[in-house]
């Protein structure tokens, strides 16, 4: 009796073996195609590759492949000390997440987002937008993508590289508002058409905008009867 159950024991190892590998093996990629989301504000609709949809909240994480939109609200989310900004009405997918070279690749569907990445952070961002490749940035920076509108890229203290597909980079300097349209690019250096009130007022650093006053301009815009007025 006892050598018919060691015999059955031998046989079943395999098995169970082979499910426990699965079930680790399973945890890490998951684990390396995932990254946490420390903290949310507004209502922020995700789209996963399986169909599913829900609402993103501090104890969520995004993946590969996830779609992240805002309807009427702005949104924000934050990575460890980094924080991501929508306007309402905007969209992104999530390209790429590589835990190992702490690099993580956006691509902006529609809209607006706003970057804050915290002087400190050990995150490497890429904004993909069409046929461009946003990277090598930090501090703040800003993007648009509007139907019938030319993109926009606009950078505060930061420099970054711009990377046309097939074609040639570009530099961009600091202070810098970035026009591409049809094939053409522009730019104006110390172009102030970003205006802050398209977001929540916690993606702004305080302690930046204070030091942005030194080299920025005090303005005032009105839309929609409201006078709204700051540094850019």
């Amino acid at each position: 009796m006892y050598q018919n159950h060691l015999s059955f024991f031998y046989k079943l190892y395999p098995f169970v073996f082979s499910i426990i590998f699965s079930i680790l093996l399973y945890n890490s990629v998951y684990a390396q195609n995932s990254i946490l989301i420390k903290k949310t504000e507004n209502n922020i609709f995700v789209l996963d590759k399986y169909g599913d949809r829900y609402l993103l909240s501090k104890k969520n994480e995004i993946k590969i492949d996830d779609y992240l939109k805002s309807k009427d609200q702005p949104v924000l989310f934050k990575i460890k000390s980094d924080k991501i900004c929508f306007s309402k009405n905007s969209s992104i997918k999530i390209k790429k997440i590589d835990q190992k070279n702490s690099s993580l690749s956006i691509e902006l569907i529609q809209g607006a987002i706003f970057l804050n990445i915290n002087d400190n952070s050990n995150t490497n961002y890429t904004l993909l937008i069409n046929n461009l490749i946003i990277k090598n940035f930090s501090n703040y920076m800003y993007f648009q993508k509007k139907i019938h509108k030319p993109i926009t890229i606009k950078s505060f203290e930061s420099e970054a590289l711009i990377i046309k597909k097939f074609s040639s980079k570009i530099n961009l300097k600091r202070r810098s508002y970035y026009f591409f349209h049809s094939g053409i690019i522009n730019f104006k250096i110390n172009e102030n058409k970003f205006v802050s009130y398209e977001f929540l007022d916690s993606c702004f650093n305080k302690k930046k905008i204070l030091d942005a006053q030194k080299t920025s301009r005090y303005i005032c815009v009105t839309k929609n009867g409201k006078m709204n007025c700051g540094y850019f």
